[in-house]
């Protein structure tokens, strides 16, 4: 046998025998909830002196069956920012190609959890973000139904967020999609 052919075979074996090894102390375990950030988050001030973080965590469920989900955390630098209960999922979870919300996601779907944190204007804007997801899967083992998944890393943008004038001028005209979560965008009030 060949050098080259001898020293590929025991870089194979080697490389072999490490995975195998290191999967043997690794209990597994399941993971039917993928979550990630696309867009990180970047803080801005709003008119209520409070520092804001608005963007999306994207929930998968790969799941054979249909997860409830009953409160997911907001962790910043590891500790808790935001906790939302099961009413306030179920208004800001969509399913992709919906506007109507659910706190129930269907089997090997995937959804938008609509996320706004405000902390304190003296609070420290975290580094680090991360979601813990607390859910009941329904196509689970009995003994593994309830399970919290933690993920969806991102860390906060720190970018310059831009100023920008309004966009509309006169005494009809108010912004109804700032600050503070609201659901509208701008518009003019009848008169």
């Amino acid at each position: 046998m060949n050098d080259g052919r001898l020293f590929f075979l025991s870089l194979l074996l080697a490389y072999g025998f490490r995975v195998s090894s290191g999967a043997a102390d690794t209990p597994m375990k399941m993971t039917p909830l993928l979550l990630s950030v696309h867009d990180a988050p970047v803080p801005f001030t709003g008119s209520d002196g409070r520092i804001h973080l608005a963007y999306e965590v994207w929930i998968t469920n790969f799941s054979s069956g249909d997860v409830v989900l009953g409160k997911i955390d907001v962790l910043g630098d590891n500790a808790v920012v935001q906790s939302l209960d099961a009413s306030a999922i179920a208004a800001r979870l969509q399913p992709l190609g919906t506007r109507e919300s659910s706190g129930t996601m269907a089997k090997s779907s995937q959804s938008l959890l609509f996320l706004h944190v405000s902390l304190a204007e003296d609070a420290p804007i975290p580094k680090q973000l991360s979601h813990r997801v607390s859910g009941s899967f329904s196509a689970a083992p009995p003994a593994y139904r309830h399970l919290v998944e933690t993920g969806g890393e991102t860390k906060s943008d720190r970018r310059k967020v831009a100023v920008i004038a309004p966009p509309l001028r006169g005494d009809r005209f108010i912004s109804a999609d700032s600050c503070c979560d609201a659901t509208r965008i701008d518009s003019e009030i009848p008169g």
